[in-house]
């Protein structure tokens, strides 16, 4: 996400830096990026790690988990996952996950004095759960199309569409949300700087 604020009262770039305590992540390799352009990296040892960069303000950074082609677990293929913390100047953050179900699933904890982050994240969670909810739905309707008889073609079209539909929401529904969240974001932004001048 590339979305700058247009209001003046906030620095264009700031100092972003991140502390992080996880469990059963040994020798997993994380990344800072934004734009999905690398800036920092560590490798996980016994739990903590720290990333930090100079980065855009007032938009998203990805925090980007992997793991090695050998290291499979309940998930198909090398580990990768990525999730993305909103940037607020002068904002402290600290990433809790109790092993990689929690990132997954995106349960893990945030903990951050800024109050945009907070939101980015609780919204994030929901309309995670929202795409999951989607794919279950589209799953359970791919399993009655493979045990439907394709010569009934009206009825296995009906179930073809379900699951076409809800495939798209499954993917549509967390990414639109990134982008809603992040202009409501911004427009509480304006408004805060506008409010307090007001009062100046």
């Amino acid at each position: 996400l590339s979305l700058l604020i247009g209001c003046k009262g906030t620095p264009e770039r700031t100092e972003f830096s991140i502390t992080a305590s996880v469990k059963n992540l040994n020798g997993v390799k994380v990344y800072l990026a934004q734009n999905f352009k690398v800036l920092d990296s560590a490798v996980v040892e016994n739990g903590p790690f720290l990333l930090s960069s100079e980065v855009l303000n007032n938009t998203a950074v990805e925090i980007m988990f992997l793991g090695s082609d050998e290291d499979i677990d309940l998930l198909t293929g090398g580990w990768r996952r990525y999730i993305q913390i909103f940037v607020e100047h002068d904002a402290n953050y600290k990433f809790v996950a109790d092993g990689r179900m929690q990132i997954y699933d995106h349960t893990f904890q945030l903990e951050t004095n800024s109050p945009l982050a907070q939101i980015y994240y609780q919204l994030n969670a929901l309309s995670f759960k929202k795409s999951r909810k989607h794919r279950e739905i589209a799953d359970d309707f791919e399993k009655i199309l493979a045990t439907l008889n394709t010569s009934d073609t009206l009825l296995y079209r009906k179930y073809d569409d379900s699951v076409s539909y809800h495939r798209q929401l499954q993917s549509s529904s967390f990414a639109n949300a990134n982008k809603v969240v992040i202009k409501k974001i911004l427009t509480l932004i304006c408004l805060f700087i506008y409010c307090r001048k007001l009062l100046i």
